[in-house]
């Protein structure tokens, strides 16, 4: 029964680490795909399960780094519990007066968790470059284009007065809209053969985008222009 106890505790254990560490991956993710739009998770307010899927585009990416995560986590884990290494940590820890070998192998173990942590941290930060610079190059076509007619007392703030023309016209991309706000992207255009650009024309593929942001209190009406849905 202590077996099938301690199995079920392990089990538990692995599968929090795996759903701390996918939603590790998604928000780091998330924090930098919305910073290329100069935007901030805390005023998106995004849910939870939008980080775990997040995170899951990242383990699609770069599957290969969370299997190194836990095949070294694991690896590491067993050999703690062989009785060599139990034996000669409980030696050390009393050479180095670090109190009872159980505490100072729970206190040794946070440089470890901290470095998988971070290391799954570069990861969702390097998925959310790489799809920036991609949808960026192909002019965010997987966001729809948007007409946005606004309420005439909307028009009483001189930027979105100066943006109506272009709301209506539907010359901008939907990048999100939240409970509150629409954020509004307008991607610039790019010519097909970048090798006739000039080198001092060129623009980084990192540089951020403006969003513009307009209140859905503000809004009277919407359409959306189709598209095929899904990420590549």
């Amino acid at each position: 029964m202590r077996v099938s106890t301690k199995h079920t505790i392990d089990i538990a254990a692995w599968i929090t680490l795996g759903t701390l560490l996918l939603y590790v991956a998604g928000w780091s993710y998330a924090q930098h795909w919305f910073g290329h739009f100069y935007l901030g998770l805390i005023h998106l307010d995004l849910p939870t399960e939008y980080h775990l899927m997040y995170g899951f585009w990242v383990l699609r990416d770069y599957l290969w780094g969370f299997v190194a995560v836990f095949v070294f986590a694991g690896l590491v884990v067993w050999g703690c519990r062989l009785p060599a290494v139990r034996s000669r940590w409980r030696m050390w820890a009393g050479r180095l007066r670090l109190g009872s070998p159980t505490a100072s192998l729970r206190w040794g173990s946070l440089p470890l968790l901290a470095t998988i942590f971070l290391s799954i941290h570069a990861l969702g930060e390097r998925s959310a470059d790489h799809d920036f610079a991609r949808h960026r190059d192909k002019g965010f076509d997987r966001y729809p284009w948007t007409r946005v007619w606004l309420a005439p007392y909307a028009r009483i703030d001189p930027v979105l007065t100066n943006l109506a023309e272009d709301l209506a016209g539907g010359r901008y991309r939907l990048l999100l809209q939240s409970e509150t706000s629409l954020f509004l992207i307008k991607p610039e255009t790019r010519p097909k053969d970048k090798g006739n650009i000039p080198a001092d024309q060129r623009q980084d593929n990192q540089a951020g985008i403006p969003t513009v942001q307009i209140p859905l209190r503000q809004v009277k009406a919407i359409r959306r222009i189709p598209i095929n849905p899904g990420r590549e």
